[in-house]
């Protein structure tokens, strides 16, 4: 091999290495800050976010801070014959103070359902399982709001973020209660309700903008 036939081979081959080593070193950065990120997220999930501690501190303020709580519930389509039966054992648990029965036109049916669950933080996928078993005929909803006394508001983390517990139970209850009424039924099909008041402005927002009001309590 001539000399410079070899120094032009050596100079590759440095290059080649040189290469090689910087995207050997590219990806094991890549893979220390990734590593470092879910590491810092872990201990930030395990010892912050969710930290018993914290969440049992915040569910005694939530028991001074809520004496009492207005929720809105949402009776879904699949329910329509079932609209005053299952009002009826609200009632008996707690209070409904107003209700009336609205309806969203097809054509917005999806941006309602889309924008309602958006509310709660919901999956894509959950909301797009329910759009089209959600619509059917007549295409009736049911508001309800009720007042729940001495509600237990419970922390979901460090931040604060609460579920009220009496209004799962009860959508719980009645899911159970009725599932087998309501034809080709999949959960979640015949009660949705707010976890928080300060959920109820955005609910009447919505039903303000896609819904239209068929009857109320005064002329039902």
């Amino acid at each position: 091999m001539h000399q410079s036939s070899l120094i032009d081979y050596l100079k590759k081959l440095n290059n080649n290495s040189f290469v090689k080593y910087n995207i050997v070193m590219f990806f094991s950065k890549i893979f220390s800050i990734a590593f470092n990120f879910l590491s810092i997220k872990k201990y930030w999930r395990d010892y912050f976010l969710y930290n018993n501690f914290v969440i049992k501190f915040n569910n005694i303020i939530n028991r001074l801070r809520w004496k009492e709580i207005e929720l809105v519930m949402i009776i879904w389509p699949p329910a329509y014959n079932l609209f005053d039966q299952i009002q009826s054992g609200i009632n008996k648990e707690y209070q409904v103070i107003d209700y009336f029965d609205f309806k969203v036109d097809k054509i917005n049916f999806k941006k309602f359902i889309n924008s309602l669950y958006h509310i709660d933080f919901a999956s894509r996928n959950k909301i797009e399982n329910k759009i089209i078993p959600l619509q059917r005929e007549p295409m009736i909803m049911r508001y309800l709001l009720i007042k729940i006394k001495k509600p237990d508001m419970q922390s979901q983390d460090f931040l604060n973020r609460v579920k009220c517990k009496n209004i799962n139970e009860l959508k719980t209850k009645i899911r159970k209660k009725y599932m087998n009424i309501i034809d080709n039924y999949i959960y979640d099909l015949i009660i949705h309700s707010t976890e928080v008041d300060y959920q109820n402005n955005e609910v009447n927002k919505l039903i303000k903008k896609y819904g239209k009001k068929i009857s109320d309590k005064l002329n039902a």
